[in-house]
């Protein structure tokens, strides 16, 4: 009788003890996420735009970079007020002057420049479309929730990843640029869900959703091309060719993206000169073996890490950080979540 209240007290103890730090991790998890929303509007009103910021500005205000230098660069004594006229939408623009400047530069498709142009409209300030660009950054933790529940079905996993990403200097720096960046990870985040959703439940509503999300995806930035690659060499490696109402319906998604983004790839196309010329500095980096894998480490450490500089203790930190980045996902294949470690490996 004594044991069988000392064994019961102690597991109520242990309880307690446990019920207390999964409050405190909860804590934590929240007061991560909040430090990040508020990290991510720090300062943002004082920082100087960049250069690209400011070509944004232009084009979707509806002016190409021949007419703005043509009025700008007469020779005589200009203001501040003068360049910051082509800074924000103009009756003297409209939105079809708007959609011809950003054609000019297909490299950059025109979603979230439209968007920013329709934002920048209710707040007439070039300012305001960091603050879009931050609260897209800050919607992306919704779906990335939904994912990591749909890879995982942990909830604990889930907010762990919304801690990473939330105080992550990358996606910080991310979401605090006028560009569309922020949108580009939302709706790779979202696609990402949708599609495993989609696979799991077979609903035809879901397969909308993702058909909705890819379209958005490529007219958020081209190299969601690449994302839609590893999906779509998932979709086939777990699900295999064999026709199915599933795969079909997932060819389907493809095919009506497809025919969606045609009317951009017409710009890429007609542009195709210029595209190569504005990009000729992405071919200028080195390339080799060594110099893909030594990027890869520094880009994997960028996402946890940053002391704004390239320094010895940097780079060591983030070969740990890619050394357990590599191991994590050989452990998620090896587990019995395997479909998990192969989305996570494309």
């Amino acid at each position: 009788m004594i044991y069988n209240l000392t064994t019961g007290y102690k597991s109520k103890i242990f309880n307690s003890f446990r019920l207390n730090w999964q409050n405190i991790i909860k804590v934590f998890i929240v007061f991560a996420i909040i430090i990040g929303i508020i990290l991510r509007f720090a300062n943002l009103e004082n920082k100087v735009f960049n250069w690209d910021e400011v070509r944004s500005f232009y084009r979707l205000s509806g002016y190409v970079r021949e007419e703005v230098i043509d009025k700008i660069f007469t020779g005589d004594i200009i203001t501040a007020q003068d360049i910051q006229k082509y800074q924000t939408p103009s009756p003297e623009k409209n939105l079809v002057d708007a959609v011809f400047a950003l054609s000019n530069n297909p490299e950059h498709p025109p979603l979230f420049y439209l968007m920013a142009r329709f934002w920048m409209h209710l707040f007439n300030s070039p300012f305001s479309v960091r603050v879009l660009a931050v609260i897209l950054g800050i919607l992306s933790l919704v779906p990335l929730y939904w994912l990591c529940c749909e890879l995982f079905g942990s909830p604990l996993v889930a907010l762990v990843a919304l801690t990473l990403f939330s105080i992550s200097p990358y996606q910080i720096l991310l979401s605090q640029a006028a560009r569309e960046y922020s949108l580009w990870t939302l709706m790779t985040i979202l696609s990402s869900a949708t599609l495993l959703h989609s696979l799991r439940t077979r609903k035809t509503m879901s397969w909308i959703a993702y058909t909705i999300t890819i379209i958005g995806g490529l007219y958020s930035h081209l190299f969601f091309a690449i994302t839609l690659l590893g999906q779509v060499v998932y979709t086939v490696s777990t699900k295999g060719w064999h026709c199915s109402k599933n795969l079909l319906k997932y060819s389907l998604s493809l095919l009506i993206a497809i025919l969606f983004f045609l009317p951009w790839t017409f710009m890429i196309l007609t542009n195709h000169k210029k595209l190569q010329k504005v990009t000729a500095w992405t071919r200028e980096f080195e390339s080799g073996f060594k110099k893909i894998i030594q990027e890869n480490i520094n880009n994997v450490g960028d996402i946890f890490i940053d002391f704004n500089g390239n320094t010895r203790l940097e780079y060591y930190l983030s070969i740990i950080i890619f050394s357990l980045f590599v191991y994590s996902i050989y452990r998620v294949c090896k587990s019995r979540k395997k479909t998990s470690g192969c989305f996570l490996s494309y």
